[in-house]
């Protein structure tokens, strides 16, 4: 007996033991909406999600959100920065110590071996000798006593 075989993107099956042959075509959805499998309707793209026309929803990134009905996510305002599935841009907050700003004013987490401590900037510190500087640091650490860096 073959076993089941899940019907392709696009396509869907109200049989719970679904074989390939059992699959019907699903009607494309509008930008902004997605195939809700449950309800074998088009619903609206919910907040924190984009729906670009492919029948899927697609969580929106970090320093982005997107509110309902969205087909593209929208960058929050310069300076600031958002957690991954933000929903409005009330949702967008300053970009904390230990970012700075890239090129395009976007926020980026500062290089490991430099602190930033202004994140309205630009800047990133290099960690000099006698301190060490991780991930994302606002300010250096000074090494254990006998110990260096090696910078």
């Amino acid at each position: 007996m073959l076993a089941p075989t899940p019907c392709p993107p696009n396509t869907s099956s109200r049989a719970e033991n679904a074989y390939l042959s059992n699959c019907e075509t699903i009607v494309s959805c509008d930008e902004g909406q997605f195939f809700n499998i449950d309800t074998e309707a088009c619903d609206t793209c919910p907040a924190g999600y984009y729906c670009d026309g492919d029948n899927e929803k697609v969580l929106c990134a970090q320093g982005t959100y997107c509110e309902a009905g969205a087909i593209e996510e929208t960058d929050c305002p310069l300076g600031k920065t958002a957690y991954f599935g933000s929903g409005s841009e009330s949702e967008c907050f300053d970009c904390p110590v230990g970012m700075r700003l890239d090129s395009d004013d976007k926020c980026v987490l500062c290089s490991a071996g430099y602190y930033c401590p202004d994140p309205t900037t630009t800047d990133k510190n290099y960690c000099g000798s006698g301190t060490y500087c991780p991930l994302n640091s606002a300010q250096p650490s000074y090494c254990p006593e006998f110990t260096d860096a090696g910078f």
